[in-house]
């Protein structure tokens, strides 16, 4: 599960005022396109460089076909705990392919996130 962006830094959540004012879910939420665009190239990108095989594109491609779809319909689960729209669409791709890691499931987090040096 996703979690936030601060989790894991403080013993504690933020006050309810600063989780409103951090929150940009209400207005990035329109943002989905563009993110789900980038999730694809880089996907492609990352299995051009040997970095995903052709199976791990496939199931990566196929989770973000299928948030899109439920994006249109009204369906995706939109959480406001998740803070923006890519936690979100990070958070519906491991529910829908797993998490990164895990035998034989592509790795989420090397498609929506960039790579650390």
């Amino acid at each position: 599960m996703a979690h936030r962006t601060w989790g894991g830094r403080f013993g504690e959540g933020p006050d309810a005022l600063a989780a409103r004012f951090n929150a940009s879910l209400p207005f990035d939420r329109a943002l989905w396109r563009e993110d789900l665009w980038q999730n694809r190239v880089h996907a492609r990108m990352l299995h051009a460089v040997g970095l995903l095989t052709e199976e791990e594109l496939r199931a990566i491609l196929q989770g973000l076909d299928r948030i899109e779809e439920e994006i249109q319909a009204g369906t995706f689960p939109w959480r406001e705990e998740l803070e923006d729209v890519h936690m979100n669409l990070e958070a519906r791709l491991t529910e829908l392919i797993g998490p990164p890691g895990a035998s034989s499931t592509p790795p989420v987090a090397a498609t929506t996130r960039w790579p650390r040096t």
